[in-house]
């Protein structure tokens, strides 16, 4: 198709490519000056009482469409009521190659078209997900939060028994974020400590799972100390007024420095520059002539303090939850090569990529990021995420639906936790969990969880058929709820249940019901 944007001077050719189920759209190439973006695929449809812009679905319970874009040139926007279903591309990431796939059908044969359109466009898919998820038995499988060591690892083995939870999930056995390198206090023989704890968890008919912050990068890594990698992520560049020593405590910049944050707190924005080799962090601000940095701290987090000479380039470091790799840079792949050597030496089943919201150029840094690490993953693996919307990482994504946990009003935490994963389950096409949960004892801040709060969340696991997964657990014989392993027969209980799939449809329908609340005897 050669479509002519006569006012613009713009001629686009389109390569269209008719499948069994799908259409395939390609831009092969676009011939004008300045063209910012292109929409090469812009459709309106009645389907939409499930509408999804991670799996692209448009669909009601009798027909959907999806729209799947198939690289990272291509951007997909789905929404609405009628839902819009439109791809783009941008002079930024390049237009000629992006490619996106339609696809429409009866409802009942959405995801078997999907799974064929996944396998032969060669997406970056998994077995254990987008259109495979709800066939794979460990995405029904709930898992603990584990402070596993060498040492402990049975205890945390008779708990998950205990609580008939599958899996056991390992965050902060590293000791730095970007190498992953197990921490010697726990693993005092580095991976093949790690592997020793895993193979346990395996020979005990367990599965095991590791936490990571995607492309987070730790302060006290090798690619921020004693020598900062010239390709972690900046945000803002300025230039240096006048030469300054290795003791000078402001930094003059011919630029305002206008807006920086001057903390370093989670969620903020950082406030640490680069120049050369050598980190500066500063706390004060002068955003009138003349401008600087000020209070500011040389060689900081372990580099070595340096002079400078004016006019070098002063380069704030983009910061959300950590340093993080330039999305457009080899750091990429190495930091993806760091985590994934930890998956496939270990034996790891599951991969959770937290803070993934934090690469920068969302989405296209976090999708690039996330497709990066599953690429070098060499076994199955069920992934979830914090940034579980990206649509691109949709076929290899295994299950939604986990917030953070709750210490207050857990009932109607839940009831709103359940409705939620609800939609998001029927529109994503993945099995949803009503994790993080937590058992936690009683502090200055809250209550401690009871009895009857645990039974309310895993009946209402039961009735929606959804795992949980559970946080402030202890392998210790003083747990800060006295009642842990109470609470954990409770949970196995239930779990055994949900699993085996013991109840009729018509008691699961009433289970789900919000405010109604159940015992099992």
């Amino acid at each position: 198709m050669t479509v002519e944007f006569s006012r613009a001077g713009v001629t686009v050719v389109l390569a269209v490519r008719t499948e069994k189920q799908y259409f395939v759209f390609e831009v092969l190439s676009v011939s004008g000056e300045a063209v910012e973006e292109l929409v090469f695929l812009n459709l309106v449809v009645e389907p939409s009482k499930y509408v999804s812009n991670m799996s692209g679905l448009a669909a009601d319970d009798e027909f959907g469409v999806c729209l799947r874009c198939l690289n990272l040139q291509a951007w997909p926007r789905v929404r609405g009521s009628p839902a819009q279903l439109r791809a783009t591309c941008s002079g930024k990431h390049g237009m000629k190659g992006a490619k996106a796939a339609l696809l429409a059908c009866p409802a009942q044969q959405l995801r078997p078209a999907l799974k064929e359109l996944v396998s032969n466009e060669r997406s970056c898919y998994s077995a254990l997900g987008g259109p495979f998820a709800l066939d794979a038995q460990a995405n029904r499988c709930s898992y603990l939060f584990a402070g596993v060591s060498e040492e402990n690892v049975d205890a945390w083995i008779d708990l998950a028994r205990t609580a008939c939870i599958p899996i056991i999930h390992l965050p902060g056995y590293y000791r730095t974020e970007g190498h992953y390198e197990p921490r010697k206090d726990r693993f005092p023989r580095g991976r093949a400590s790690l592997k020793a704890a895993v193979d346990k968890i395996h020979a005990a008919g367990l599965l095991a799972g590791m936490h990571t912050l995607t492309g987070g990068i730790s302060l006290d890594d090798p690619f921020t100390t004693p020598v900062p990698d010239k390709r972690l992520a900046k945000d803002r560049v300025f230039t240096l007024a006048q030469s300054v020593g290795e003791a000078d405590s402001v930094v003059p910049l011919l630029e305002s420095p206008s807006g920086l944050h001057t903390i370093w707190r989670f969620g903020s924005r950082g406030n640490v520059v680069q120049i050369g080799d050598e980190l500066i962090q500063y706390t004060g601000l002068s955003e009138k002539p003349p401008y600087a940095l000020t209070n500011c701290t040389r060689g900081a987090f372990g580099t070595k303090p340096q002079s400078h000479e004016k006019g070098a380039a002063v380069e704030h470091l983009y910061t959300l939850y950590s340093f993080q790799p330039d999305e457009n840079s080899t750091l990429v792949d190495e930091v993806a090569d760091c985590i994934a050597k930890v998956a496939n030496e270990c034996g790891f089943d599951l991969i959770y990529l937290d803070g993934a919201e934090g690469m920068p150029a969302w989405p296209y840094g976090a999708s690039k990021m996330r497709m990066a690490i599953f690429n070098k993953i060499e076994r199955p693996i069920r992934v979830e995420s914090s940034a579980s919307s990206l649509h691109h990482c949709w076929p290899s994504h295994s299950c939604v639906g986990a917030w953070d946990l709750p210490y207050w009003g857990l009932k109607r935490f839940v009831d709103q936790h359940c409705q939620n994963n609800e939609l998001l389950r029927s529109s994503s096409l993945l099995p949803a969990q009503l994790g993080w949960c937590g058992i936690f004892g009683p502090n200055g801040g809250h209550d401690a969880e009871w009895p009857d709060e645990v039974e309310y969340l895993c009946s209402k696991a039961l009735g929606h058929d959804m795992s949980m997964s559970f946080q402030r657990l202890e392998a210790s014989a003083a747990p800060s709820n006295a009642r842990q392993d109470e609470y954990l027969r409770m949970i196995g209980r239930y779990e055994k249940l949900r699993l085996s799939g013991y109840f009729s449809k018509s008691v699961r329908a009433k289970l789900r019901a919000p405010r109604d609340e159940f015992h099992l005897v």
